[in-house]
């Protein structure tokens, strides 16, 4: 959707939704600034303006509910934003760690409203001061907004209620070997029948020795990545709230540390400077053995296996560096794999 497009629906949001849900005073008007088509969405960055301020604001547009009415429902976006509300009231308040604050949606518009929250995006960060040659002080930087992404998630896990009921650890199973099946089936590199006897045996040899407090269950953000973490001085803020999904409580910690490693398979990079920041993050988080749990074994190794179907189904896609690139990271999770299974 073009910029000139959003405008003409932008300003169709009544003046009153704007009021009530910015401290702007009167509102005065409200400008498209910038806009990016996705798979599910149309999004803009806006300027919303009244006469005591002006606040920046996020503005989501389902494609959906535009180009296929008939399938639609309403109740989507409700559900999103009552999440999203869910989250920021845990956080509300809080001058160190944050998430998105919703400001509702426009049923007839098909849009939902976010506040911009300030603060550099932490995979931008890394990429720009990890790569080749980092000094010291970009490091230690990097070191301390880890260390505060772990608080972050310290944090999380205080001020939730915890979701009765124990992890399903016989569901984890059955991801994990239906994915181990594929792998073997689809002919994907390093993996055969006794391969896959071989992780399943690691998965059920070693349940029993997980601790009650690694079964418990949380609402999780189920996409915690670099991407998704603003860092702005010593605050930490979370974004794409929009889900709430019931999970082990190591849950985003692994999907995080999985990325990490993820960007030390890039050329640019290495794992000795990545592995520094999983250190902080888990030095934050308060658990610095945390990597040695069998919980944490058991997630990760469900990650790597995850991406390396996905990797194994693109195969043969894109370019010579991209084919190159991809190989390179298989070795890499391969080698990894090995690791977490000899403990």
């Amino acid at each position: 959707m073009d910029l000139i497009r959003f405008q003409e629906i932008l300003e169709a949001v009544p003046a009153s939704h704007w009021e009530s849900h910015l401290d702007i005073g009167d509102f005065a008007g409200v400008e498209c600034l910038t806009t990016v088509t996705r798979t599910f969405s149309h999004v803009a960055r806006c300027r919303v303006s009244g006469t005591r301020s002006r606040v920046m604001v996020y503005a989501k547009i389902y494609r959906k509910g535009l180009e296929d009415p008939q399938n639609w429902s309403d109740e989507e976006m409700f559900h999103e934003q009552e999440k999203m509300s869910y989250w920021y009231e845990l956080f509300k308040g809080n001058e160190t760690f944050g998430v998105v604050r919703p400001l509702g949606v426009i049923p007839e518009l098909k849009m939902g409203l976010t506040q911009e929250s300030q603060g550099k995006v932490l995979e931008e960060l890394i990429a720009n001061k990890l790569s080749l040659f980092p000094g010291r002080s970009a490091i230690r930087e990097l070191e301390e907004a880890l260390f505060a992404v772990g608080q972050w998630l310290k944090y999380k896990d205080e001020v939730l209620t915890p979701v009765p009921g124990r992890y399903p650890m016989e569901e984890l199973f059955e991801y994990v070997d239906l994915r181990l099946r594929l792998l073997v089936e689809e002919g994907a590199h390093g993996f055969d029948a006794a391969r896959r006897r071989e992780i399943m045996d690691f998965f059920r040899n070693n349940a029993a020795a997980i601790p009650p407090k690694h079964l418990g269950m949380v609402y999780t953000h189920s996409d915690f990545n670099p991407g998704n973490i603003l860092i702005d001085g010593k605050k930490v803020t979370v974004l794409d709230f929009g889900r709430k999904v019931e999970d082990s409580a190591l849950l985003d910690m692994v999907k995080l540390c999985h990325q990490i490693f993820l960007f030390g398979c890039k050329p640019a990079y290495r794992q000795i400077h990545l592995e520094r920041l999983q250190k902080s993050l888990l030095a934050g988080y308060g658990t610095p053995g945390l990597y040695q749990e069998t919980m944490f074994r058991f997630l990760f190794i469900r990650n790597i296996l995850t991406h390396l179907l996905a990797s194994h189904r693109r195969r043969g896609k894109g370019g010579i560096h991209q084919r190159l690139y991809d190989s390179w990271v298989e070795r890499q999770e391969h080698y990894r794999l090995r690791g977490l299974l000899a403990g």
